[in-house]
């Protein structure tokens, strides 16, 4: 007489967690392309159109604070949306973005390279936390390999420090930064939702 087998309800749960996972982060992710298209396309449209550096200045001021603090509010949505995600690579992530908004605050509006070697000081340990996540996330969810080449491509963040050009010219540089994470932020999502999640192995 044949056996029936029941499903396993530890693994019904953990690829019920896995597909909500994915859920949740087709959400953030989708959430970040629109925000950070928004933001080049300010940042592309200043540049052009900015003359006076002092205003400038102000302008970079606002599109680098508002980065990090972006990052922060995506960190704890993806915090709260699902803790069986969270890393402590996220928590190193979201101090991290905390400290370089306050430290942006403080001096985005009268230093445009002190702020820049904040922000990447910044990018680099945000990428180092991205880079560590995508890593953990392989195994669980599909897609993680954009990630984890964009959070390589933000330790090149290296090249803000000491940076000593214009407010003008720093409008674009941060642009040319920001359409990197977009592009891989889409594809993750789309790879997210066209491929099924992981199942672990019964």
């Amino acid at each position: 007489m044949s056996t029936i087998q029941l499903p396993d309800v530890q693994q019904l749960t953990s690829d019920q967690e896995v597909t909500r996972g994915s859920k949740v982060l087709r959400v953030l992710y989708l959430s970040r392309v629109v925000f950070v298209g928004a933001w080049v396309l300010l940042a592309d449209t200043l540049a052009s159109s900015s003359q006076d550096d002092n205003n400038a200045r102000i302008l970079v001021g606002v599109l680098l604070v508002a980065y990090p603090v972006s990052d922060v509010l995506a960190t704890v949505f993806e915090i709260r949306a699902n803790r069986s995600m969270t890393m402590l690579p996220h928590y190193a992530n979201f101090a991290a973005g905390v400290l370089a908004s306050a430290g942006l605050l403080v001096t985005a509006f009268t230093s445009v390279p002190a702020a820049m070697s904040i922000f990447g000081v910044w990018a680099i340990l945000s990428g180092a936390a991205q880079i560590a996540v995508g890593a953990i996330r392989r195994q669980r969810f599909r897609g993680q390999w954009p990630m984890i080449i964009s959070g390589i491509g933000s330790l090149g963040g290296a090249a803000y420090i000491g940076w000593t050009g214009t407010a003008g010219s720093a409008l674009g540089l941060l642009a040319e930064y920001a359409e990197g994470g977009a592009f891989f932020y889409l594809l993750t999502s789309l790879w997210l939702f066209f491929a099924p999640p992981r199942r672990r192995a019964r």
